[in-house]
């Protein structure tokens, strides 16, 4: 159950890199978000060309350095977990809680108003 693709991908040789490029001012070091995005496309990738990327990169713009993460088995494991906890949810074996907590955040949220959880109450 997972689909997606990264915004490039970069071919050397027979390796495939996917690069996922975000906005906004860069952080001081990726989100785990982030990092678990550029897992998935590292598990697509494996899967498509049926050769493992040694890593991803996500660049924050295009004039920064980009963040090279590793991919081994801790992050390929993480994101399988991952993805079968969100499949537990969408079956109803579990809930989904929110894990912030920042009100623009909510206020910006798609499903902000059927949200128990919510914190502009």
């Amino acid at each position: 159950n997972l689909a997606g693709r990264p915004d490039f991908i970069i071919k050397k040789g027979e390796d495939r890199i996917p690069v996922e490029i975000k906005t906004g001012r860069p952080p001081k070091a990726p989100f785990f978000s982030h990092v678990l995005q550029i897992g998935a496309y590292c598990l697509l990738s494996e899967e498509t060309f049926e050769k493992k990327p040694s890593h991803g990169q996500i660049r924050y713009g295009f004039d920064n350095e980009p963040h090279e993460v590793k991919w081994d088995s801790d992050l390929k494991s993480l994101v399988i977990e991952k993805l079968d906890d969100m499949n537990d949810i969408l079956k109803g074996k579990t809930q989904a809680h929110r894990n912030h907590k920042r009100v623009g955040k909510c206020n910006n949220c798609s499903r902000r108003k059927g949200c128990p959880e919510r914190l502009d109450r």
